[in-house]
């Protein structure tokens, strides 16, 4: 984020902190200058169901409110300019910790501070670093409920309680922990019959741990059929009735998420150590203990549900994010395949595993790095954008088109701004601003210029406000225009509200 919005997801969730914190947190509609006029948020930004929901006449973010909680909290301490700086330094931390939980290998470090799926700096709003570190802490009080309190069994069905919670309360960040958690159970039960077949099965832990993840879910779902009448919450609702409900298409998700090229990288992007790593540990799975295990198989288990089961493509400059609980399990494992290597090769052929281990990083920043290009070519027009809707002494300044008004990131707050994007909408329009002559004198309409936009992504509908005509010739009608600015991005439009 900084000076520009980046895509509009985070500065969305942004937005949700900051009207959480507007409101005393006492209201988590979104943030909207002219609420007092447009209580049903006709003329807001966000109008369509893959950023936001309805409940009533309030529009809500999608995002979950674990995270919109931590962002109003942060916005005591914290401004939009330099919210950004929190998630860069939780980023810094997850890197830390990662490193610290596997095996101290050179190529471990390099996987982890250069050759992640999240490595290009993801600064943004952003819960994944939460969410992975919750994951990470679960396990650490799995295994030591497991490894350090065997002799104490009744301390360790509090450690197997507690670590269910952990695991569980991810839920409240992504859905996917739904399905890492089950997989976590199944493997347990797997274990149990495999491992200990021929010895006393302890089913008590497993029901222990059980009883934590699903407790922790019951609240997940408790809590948002409470504030949202839908046990699953307003974000999969929204994103199960969009575009992508072909089960046909979504065969292509695999290739997507788990394989695109940048700009939009996969879980393995163009580096295969992940993928060696999978086949090295089920290639000797009977050779791993149980902790091993309970990395392996919820991580494989995403792997091949996910693509399946994901609203969208999942795809960002960042990764597949739709399998980031994956990222520990994989990190940990390719830590143990060494390990394992380090048993069986000495010398010189380890020391040109650790070689190849770090090449096949470098070759995954290579690529990054033209993401970063991207990124930032994207930064600079966004930059551009907000520069030039940045209208002072306006009363009111009117976009014709949301997915573009929405590139102006904090300019929605800082100055007073509207969306009309069809001319059916003018006598309502007129009602709550128009009229208001004394309130509303000096009026800016912003208008796209269509060749910096690839028209070919939008419906028929969106045209209609990026190409907005009809809508400024029935401004041009009603009040008097003054002058006409054309700019590198944007067409101003100036008028008085007098006629």
């Amino acid at each position: 984020m900084g000076n520009t919005p980046g895509p509009v997801d985070p500065f969305l969730k942004t937005l949700q902190g900051y009207s959480l914190f507007l409101s005393n947190f006492s209201d988590q509609s979104i943030f909207y200058a002219f609420r007092e006029i447009d209580q049903n948020y006709e003329f807001c930004f966000f109008q369509k169901e893959i950023f936001t929901f309805r409940l009533g006449n309030s529009l809500y973010g999608p995002f979950p409110i674990a995270l919109t909680s931590l962002v109003g909290v942060l916005f005591h301490f914290l401004d939009f300019n330099n919210m950004f700086y929190f998630f860069a330094i939780l980023n810094l931390l997850l890197y830390f910790i990662l490193y610290r939980n596997v095996k101290q290998y050179i190529s471990i470090a390099f996987l982890c501070f250069f050759g992640l799926p999240f490595f290009i700096p993801n600064s943004e709003v952003s819960e994944h670093a939460i969410l992975i570190l919750s994951q990470i802490l679960g396990y650490r009080v799995l295994l030591y409920a497991h490894y350090e309190l065997r002799n104490d069994k009744k301390l360790a069905y509090r450690f197997y309680f507690l670590s269910g919670i952990l695991f569980g309360s991810g839920a409240f960040l992504r859905h996917e922990v739904l399905l890492f958690g089950n997989f976590l159970i199944v493997t347990f039960i797997l274990l149990q019959w495999w491992k200990y077949r021929n010895k006393s099965r302890d089913w008590k832990k497993i029901f222990t741990f059980s009883i934590g993840l699903y407790l922790a879910f019951f609240l997940f779902f408790a809590m948002n059929k409470f504030m949202y009448g839908s046990s699953v919450g307003p974000r999969l609702n929204a994103n199960s009735s969009g575009l992508y409900s072909d089960y046909i298409e979504k065969l292509s998700f695999f290739k997507v998420i788990l394989w695109k090229d940048g700009p939009n990288f996969g879980l393995f992007g163009n580096n295969t150590l992940f993928l060696i790593t999978l086949f090295l540990t089920v290639y000797n799975f009977r050779k791993w203990n149980r902790f091993d295990l309970l990395m392996l198989f919820p991580a494989l288990g995403l792997i091949l549900f996910v693509p399946l089961l994901a609203p969208n493509d999942g795809g960002s400059p960042w990764g597949a994010r739709y399998l980031f609980l994956s990222i520990y399990p994989l990190v940990y494992l390719s830590a143990r395949v060494l390990f394992w290597m380090k048993g069986y090769f000495h010398g010189r052929f380890l020391f040109f595993l650790q070689f190849v281990f770090i090449l096949s990083v470098l070759q995954t920043l290579s690529h990054e790095v033209k993401s970063l290009s991207a990124s930032k070519e994207v930064s600079i027009q966004q930059s551009k954008y907000m520069s030039e809707t940045s209208i002072e002494g306006a009363d009111l300044i009117i976009f014709t088109s949301e997915l573009v008004a929405m590139q102006t990131g904090i300019n929605y707050i800082k100055y007073p701004v509207v969306l009309f994007s069809h001319e059916n909408s003018l006598t309502s329009f007129q009602t709550k601003f128009l009229n208001k002559k004394e309130k509303f004198k000096e009026i800016v309409l912003i208008e796209p210029k269509i060749e910096n936009i690839n028209l070919s992504k939008f419906s028929k509908e969106d045209l209609e406000g990026i190409k907005p005509v009809k809508i400024i010739e029935s401004f041009d009608k009603i009040l008097l225009k003054t002058s006409i600015e054309e700019k590198e991005l944007t067409i101003v439009h100036r008028y008085r509200n007098q006629k």
